[in-house]
């Protein structure tokens, strides 16, 4: 069920995740007329012990079994720099908290952050999509912990065409936003 009033609404996406948005609606004033735009923000939510990955906590005990073999808990420190432009993806990390800087480099040799991820995502979603090599530089903002997981399991998973599947194409949609 969705819960909803004249502010926002409250959709259930998996167990335990909530998908929230908020309708902001301005007019606007496009080709010298007044325009009412409307803006959908779309935020996650869930009840969720601090320090577990979202993605991760959301699959189903079947999912997890069988990656649990492969899944690694591993300490990620500030400033740590996880993958560099044009280096192949190896594995995915999943954090459990904390904040992953996506950067890209200007020509000119400046730098911008273009996406954070933190415990609602992963690192390496490109990867699984199809693009093996990453284009950004990945770079650890706070310290914290994340799970590794071999970029060849998470495919082989992905390519089940299931639960990670579905959480993970909904997580790139939601970055692209």
């Amino acid at each position: 069920p969705t819960w909803k009033n004249q502010f926002f609404s409250l959709t259930p996406v998996s167990r335990g995740i909530f998908a929230w948005g908020e309708v902001i609606s301005r007019s606007l004033f496009l080709d010298g007329k007044s325009q009412r735009v409307s803006v959908s923000l779309i935020f996650m939510d869930q009840e969720l012990p601090r320090g577990k990955n979202q993605l991760l906590f959301a699959l189903s005990p079947e999912v997890h079994q069988r990656l649990k073999p492969y899944l690694q808990t591993v300490r990620l420190e500030r400033q740590q720099l996880l993958y560099s432009p044009g280096e192949l993806v190896t594995d995915a990390f999943f954090p459990n908290g904390g904040v992953i800087s996506i950067v890209a480099a200007m020509e000119d040799g400046d730098t911008v952050e273009v996406a954070l991820v933190g415990s609602e995502g992963f690192i390496g979603v490109g990867a699984v999509l199809g693009d093996s090599h990453i284009n950004h530089q990945v770079i650890v903002q706070t310290e914290t912990t994340a799970t590794r997981l071999p970029m060849e399991q998470v495919k082989a998973e992905f390519d089940r065409g299931g639960e990670l599947q579905r959480l993970s194409l909904r997580y790139a949609q939601a970055r692209m936003l």
